[in-house]
């Protein structure tokens, strides 16, 4: 792990959120094995909370085909991505969520697991004031357990004020600098 961490640590990661140049990695995490043999195949799903700009309101978008680029998947395989639609005056309902883990085809614990995943990930969302939770992948392990395996959250800034334990997260070198000067001064 020493070995492979520190050929990440300082090289430019090339992805297809980032700009040609890539982003310098300042940082690994490592952490416990997900993908280990059990009673069932893992499965990777994708998942993110956002705002539908077109509605105003809140989505879950969710496909069967995570640990991909969903981008890729828009333009070759529209029909696996699937959208829930959250109406702000009672938020996601039980049943919601329920859809979401049918849609993604399971059954028994890993359904009842996606289920309380799904109702915890828009809680989160909603009170960390966010503007986009994208999980990816979101892994069903070989034993029914649902994780989170790898996450992007933007949290909105104007809304910093009512998270000052924020602040203690917030890791410059990862922020536009123009943007970082441009707060420093007001």
């Amino acid at each position: 792990v020493e070995t492979l961490a520190g050929q990440i640590i300082g090289m430019n990661l090339i992805t297809p959120q980032t700009s040609a140049e890539g982003k310098k990695v300042h940082q690994v995490l490592v952490a416990e094995d997900v993908y280990y043999p059990g009673e069932s195949e893992t499965e990777e799903y994708y998942m993110s909370v956002l705002l539908n700009r077109g509605t105003g309101r809140n989505m879950i978008m969710y496909s069967t085909e995570g640990g991909m680029d969903i981008e890729t998947v828009a333009e070759e395989t529209p029909h696996l991505i699937f959208t829930e639609e959250i109406d702000p005056a009672v938020g996601l309902l039980p049943f919601q969520a329920r859809r979401i883990a049918f849609n993604l085809g399971l059954s028994g614990t890993a359904f009842k697991e996606m289920t309380k995943f799904v109702m915890a990930l828009y809680t989160a969302y909603v009170k960390s004031d966010s503007s986009l939770f994208e999980i990816n992948p979101v892994l069903k392990t070989s034993d029914n357990k649902i994780l989170a395996v790898d996450a992007k959250v933007t949290i909105d800034d104007n809304a910093l004020y009512r998270h000052k334990d924020y602040e203690a997260l917030r890791d410059l070198r990862e922020e536009n600098p123009i943007e970082v000067e441009a707060k420093e001064v007001g």
